[in-house]
């Protein structure tokens, strides 16, 4: 893997899965989440999820900084630059994924198994997750906000500071 690391500024989205203060501590099965690696392999673990809706019919319009240029957000060239980077085994020399279990992290909202699910039609869904629970500001950081806020919660609209890697 690569040093490096990937952190994106995302467009507004919203938020319709998940919860910035409710960390997770078992799977879907019931099971306790665990360290699968590392010096902490087999200990107990929380994890946070939130997943962001972002209007496919504005996308294009969205731009981020990169090495001071304004260029499209293109989150799917972005993640598969990285995955090519950080885990080279897992795509061909064209750069396509050749890795039968790689899971993007970004869905269609028009897919039949997701497009009755609140907030997803005509939308792309970015799912996050990380081990850390997020800082959470509100105006630019001008506030810190905790749970008692009550903010955000589902259908708020929010912009996720967020790190790209590739975990195979």
């Amino acid at each position: 893997m690569t040093d490096p690391k990937t952190y994106v500024l995302s467009p507004i989205g919203r938020l319709v899965q998940g919860d910035a203060f409710k960390g997770r501590t078992t799977d879907m099965e019931g099971n306790p989440l665990t360290y699968k690696t590392g010096p902490q392999a087999g200990q107990p673990r929380t994890q946070y999820f939130t997943g962001v809706a972002f209007e496919k019919a504005r996308i294009d319009q969205f731009y981020q900084q990169i090495n001071g240029q304004w260029q499209p957000f293109n989150l799917f060239e972005l993640a598969a630059q990285v995955g090519r980077l950080d885990a080279p085994q897992c795509f061909d020399q064209q750069g396509n994924c050749t890795h039968p279990k790689w899971a993007w992290k970004i869905i269609d909202g028009d897919a039949p198994e997701h497009s009755s699910k609140e907030g997803f039609a005509g939308h792309y869904v970015l799912k996050l997750t990380s081990s850390f629970a997020p800082d959470v500001t509100e105006n630019q950081g001008a506030s810190t906000l905790d749970e008692s806020s009550g903010k955000p919660k589902k259908g708020d609209f929010v912009q996720i500071y967020f790190e790209i890697a590739a975990h195979y």
